[in-house]
Protein backbone atom coordinates (compact mmCIF):
# COMPACT_ATOMS: atom_id res chain seq x y z
CA UNK A 1 0.00 0.00 0.00
CA UNK A 2 1.14 3.86 -0.60
CA UNK A 3 3.83 2.24 -3.19
CA UNK A 4 4.38 2.13 -6.78
CA UNK A 5 5.12 -1.52 -8.12
CA UNK A 6 7.23 -1.44 -11.22
CA UNK A 7 9.09 -4.71 -13.58
CA UNK A 8 11.35 -3.56 -15.90
CA UNK A 9 13.82 -6.49 -18.06
CA UNK A 10 12.15 -9.19 -15.49
CA UNK A 11 12.83 -7.66 -12.24
CA UNK A 12 10.27 -6.08 -9.70
CA UNK A 13 11.01 -2.54 -8.33
CA UNK A 14 9.12 -1.12 -5.16
CA UNK A 15 9.53 2.67 -5.03
CA UNK A 16 12.35 2.76 -7.59
CA UNK A 17 14.48 -0.18 -5.58
CA UNK A 18 15.02 -3.86 -7.12
CA UNK A 19 12.95 -5.95 -5.19
CA UNK A 20 15.14 -9.06 -3.30
CA UNK A 21 12.27 -12.09 -3.24
CA UNK A 22 13.51 -14.75 -0.58
CA UNK A 23 12.56 -17.49 -3.10
CA UNK A 24 14.21 -17.91 -6.49
CA UNK A 25 11.25 -17.28 -8.92
CA UNK A 26 12.23 -17.13 -13.22
CA UNK A 27 12.51 -13.55 -14.48
CA UNK A 28 9.13 -12.64 -15.29
CA UNK A 29 8.39 -12.38 -19.15
CA UNK A 30 5.59 -10.04 -19.07
CA UNK A 31 4.98 -7.21 -16.99
CA UNK A 32 1.59 -6.19 -18.16
CA UNK A 33 0.36 -3.12 -16.59
CA UNK A 34 3.38 -2.97 -14.10
CA UNK A 35 5.66 -2.06 -16.67
CA UNK A 36 5.36 1.66 -16.66
CA UNK A 37 4.71 1.52 -13.13
CA UNK A 38 1.39 1.24 -11.04
CA UNK A 39 0.90 3.13 -8.03
CA UNK A 40 -0.86 1.70 -4.72
CA UNK A 41 -3.52 3.57 -2.81
CA UNK A 42 -3.30 3.43 0.76
CA UNK A 43 -5.43 0.29 0.63
CA UNK A 44 -4.71 -1.58 -2.48
CA UNK A 45 -2.07 -4.41 -3.14
CA UNK A 46 -0.09 -5.72 -6.37
CA UNK A 47 -0.50 -9.42 -6.29
CA UNK A 48 1.57 -11.64 -7.88
CA UNK A 49 1.09 -15.53 -8.39
CA UNK A 50 4.16 -17.73 -7.60
CA UNK A 51 4.15 -19.19 -11.14
CA UNK A 52 5.15 -15.70 -12.48
CA UNK A 53 4.76 -16.47 -16.41
CA UNK A 54 1.82 -18.57 -15.95
CA UNK A 55 0.35 -16.53 -13.19
CA UNK A 56 -2.74 -14.26 -13.85
CA UNK A 57 -2.11 -11.49 -11.31
CA UNK A 58 -2.32 -7.65 -10.84
CA UNK A 59 -0.37 -7.18 -14.25
CA UNK A 60 -3.51 -8.12 -16.29
CA UNK A 61 -6.36 -5.60 -16.50
CA UNK A 62 -9.19 -7.88 -15.86
CA UNK A 63 -7.39 -8.81 -12.38
CA UNK A 64 -5.55 -5.28 -11.53
CA UNK A 65 -4.84 -4.26 -7.92
CA UNK A 66 -6.97 -5.77 -4.87
CA UNK A 67 -8.50 -4.11 -2.27
CA UNK A 68 -7.11 -4.87 1.05
CA UNK A 69 -10.89 -5.95 2.05
CA UNK A 70 -10.87 -8.26 -0.79
CA UNK A 71 -8.20 -10.16 0.88
CA UNK A 72 -9.18 -13.07 3.18
CA UNK A 73 -7.40 -16.33 4.64
CA UNK A 74 -8.69 -19.64 5.24
CA UNK A 75 -7.24 -21.83 7.63
CA UNK A 76 -6.97 -25.68 7.01
CA UNK A 77 -4.03 -27.05 8.23
CA UNK A 78 -2.30 -26.34 11.29
CA UNK A 79 1.44 -26.64 11.98
CA UNK A 80 2.29 -25.14 15.26
CA UNK A 81 1.91 -26.03 18.32
CA UNK A 82 2.78 -29.73 17.13
CA UNK A 83 0.20 -31.43 19.85
CA UNK A 84 -2.12 -29.45 17.17
CA UNK A 85 -0.24 -30.23 13.58
CA UNK A 86 -2.54 -31.79 11.00
CA UNK A 87 -5.67 -30.59 8.66
CA UNK A 88 -8.56 -28.96 10.50
CA UNK A 89 -12.24 -29.79 9.78
CA UNK A 90 -14.60 -27.63 8.03
CA UNK A 91 -13.42 -24.21 6.69
CA UNK A 92 -11.68 -21.95 9.19
CA UNK A 93 -11.71 -17.97 8.44
CA UNK A 94 -8.15 -16.14 9.92
CA UNK A 95 -9.66 -13.66 12.05
CA UNK A 96 -6.59 -10.97 10.86
CA UNK A 97 -7.65 -10.55 6.93
CA UNK A 98 -4.41 -8.97 5.88
CA UNK A 99 -1.62 -8.68 7.73
CA UNK A 100 0.53 -6.07 6.69
CA UNK A 101 3.32 -6.68 5.09
CA UNK A 102 6.31 -3.90 4.73
CA UNK A 103 8.68 -3.72 1.46
CA UNK A 104 11.61 -3.92 4.34
CA UNK A 105 10.97 -7.36 5.30
CA UNK A 106 11.71 -8.47 1.58
CA UNK A 107 15.27 -6.76 1.74
CA UNK A 108 18.44 -8.82 2.55
CA UNK A 109 18.41 -6.86 5.96
CA UNK A 110 15.05 -8.03 7.24
CA UNK A 111 14.56 -4.96 8.53
CA UNK A 112 10.90 -5.22 8.81
CA UNK A 113 10.58 -8.43 10.57
CA UNK A 114 10.41 -8.67 14.36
Amino acid sequence: PGETVQIRDGVIYIDGEVYDEAADYPEIQNPGLAENGVSLKSNEYFVLGDNRNNSEDSRYADIGTVKKRYIVGKLWFLCSPIEKVGFLKGSVIYERTVVSWSYDQGKKTDAGRS
